[in-house]
């Protein structure tokens, strides 16, 4: 047997051929091959990722890196005229947490809601919920459908549920007026002792890291998804801006800032593990999925047929290991997330020759048959003979419940074993419920005496989290 030395990023040595970089003839085309695969990231960070050794160190010859055609098509702005004034600073953050900034993006084009199955919805997705934190720099996308307190919050929950899972606490936000003045986004952080500050009104510099933030996604999502389109336009639509939103974070979160040695996900989980940058592919791209009979090792009937299908790439999948992508598929208009693929990051099985073997792309013909329903008159509400309100009925296609991008509210990966438990035995519960119940006093005796026992006996030790070892499962407890 073969035997490998246990890494968060894989076994090493055991890369195949179609996931290492191709020969180049130059040293720009190998340029290009990089700031294609790295989502069109900057110059400036393009170069301190090869200082730090991410990416090959030869690139640091070149005198002048060749420009990108799609950054200075759809990173164009105005020359500045005049020298701005001096910088005002902001209190600097201590710790992960401490400060979170958070804003909301208007996109204005509709967003395709993908799912991993059932009949496509009518909704779309049409805003944004942005958090950054202060001191890691990372940041975390929302998608929603509409700019409701109950969608606002929900995102917060998602937030914070995506935090715990690191044990980072959340202190303190700090936002734009809007939805985050609401009685409901304001009772949730008096709930939770978080404290929130606001930037004056039409003053949305006093906001400049939510907002700055915003505006490097956005750039940085609209060049992989218009160069995309360029190279495959039968496949792509603008309607797929909630995922090259989606990859645009994860791969900043990936890749360390100017001047730093860790990346802002390492900071954040305050961990060591170096971004794979085998897992990063071009958003947009062709995927080749191995057929699903074929991954379970069934081989009947598939010698003389198709062995894979053509998927487009949507980037990592927000429940999954970063070896596994959304894939969407042209045919049925669903999203899976798949690990036996294969990528074409240079799109050039869908051109040339090669672009009449493929077959058509279906999936926006499916989700244009979903449109979203006209907005009803506002009627007066009609009441029955026995004084009941009559409601209009709701149509059931429109809940959706295999949502591709489902965010997290609670712990996330509950143990399996605990939570059938906790579902089917009434007498265990949750500490909210117990504290609910009429011996609610016996129950915290109860519980202190137990864990004074167990301390007593030596039955455990007291650890830090950052002080286990790189891979150790973290059991949860009820």
């Amino acid at each position: 047997p073969v035997q490998v030395t246990f890494n968060l990023n894989g076994p090493k040595g055991l890369i195949t051929d179609a996931e290492e970089p191709p020969s180049f003839d130059s040293l720009e085309q190998e340029w290009r091959w990089w700031h294609d695969k790295l989502k069109h990231a900057p110059k400036s960070r393009m170069l301190w990722l090869a200082k730090l050794g991410i990416i090959p160190k030869r690139l640091l010859q070149l005198v002048k890196p060749p420009p990108c055609a799609g950054c200075l098509t759809w990173k164009s702005t105005r020359k500045p005229w005049r020298v701005k004034g001096q910088k005002g600073t902001i209190k600097q953050a201590t710790y992960c947490g401490e400060c979170i900034s958070v804003d909301q993006l208007d996109a204005t084009t509709p967003g395709f809601v993908a799912q991993l199955k059932g009949i496509l919805t009518r909704k779309r997705y049409r805003y944004a919920t942005i958090f950054v934190d202060h001191f890691s720099d990372i940041d975390y996308v929302v998608p929603q459908t509409s700019l409701t307190s109950e969608e606002t919050l929900r995102a917060k929950h998602s937030f914070e549920a995506w935090a715990s899972s690191h044990n980072v606490p959340i202190k303190h936000y700090h936002a734009d007026n809007g939805r985050f003045q609401d009685n409901a986004w304001k009772k949730d952080c008096e709930k939770k002792e978080q404290g929130i500050t606001y930037c004056g009104v039409g003053a949305h510099w006093q906001n400049g890291v939510a907002e700055k933030r915003i505006r490097d996604l956005n750039d940085m999502a609209s060049v992989m998804l218009n160069y995309a389109m360029r190279k495959w336009p039968q496949a792509l639509s603008l309607h797929l801006w909630p995922y090259a939103l989606r990859a645009a974070s994860d791969t900043n979160s990936c890749l360390p800032r100017v001047g730093k040695e860790q990346s802002p996900l390492e900071i954040w989980t305050k961990s060591s593990i170096r971004p794979n940058l085998r897992h990063h592919h071009p958003f947009g791209c062709p995927v080749y999925v191995l057929d699903g009979n074929l991954q379970g090792g069934n081989k009947a009937g598939k010698k003389w047929k198709d062995r894979a299908r053509l998927g487009v790439n949507l980037g990592f999948s927000p429940q999954h290991s970063k070896s596994v992508a959304l894939v969407l598929s042209l045919k049925t208009g669903l999203v899976s997330p798949q690990f036996h693929c294969q990528f074409d990051e240079a799109f050039q099985t869908v051109k040339g020759i090669d672009a009449s073997l493929q077959p058509p792309s279906m999936w926006q013909e499916k989700a244009s048959r979903t449109q979203e329903p006209p907005a009803q008159p506002v009627t007066q509400q009609q009441v029955s003979r026995s004084g009941r309100t009559i409601r209009p009925p709701k149509r059931y296609d429109d809940f959706v419940a295999f949502e591709a991008l489902q965010q997290p509210e609670v712990e996330l990966n509950p143990h399996p074993v605990i939570a059938f438990k906790t579902n089917s035995d009434p007498d265990t519960m949750y500490y909210h419920e117990a504290m609910r119940a009429p011996d609610a006093a016996q129950f915290k005796t109860a519980m202190e005496k137990e864990i004074d026992d167990h301390t007593s006996r030596g039955h455990w030790e007291i650890m830090r989290r950052q002080d286990l070892p790189t891979g150790t499962r973290v059991l949860p407890a009820v």
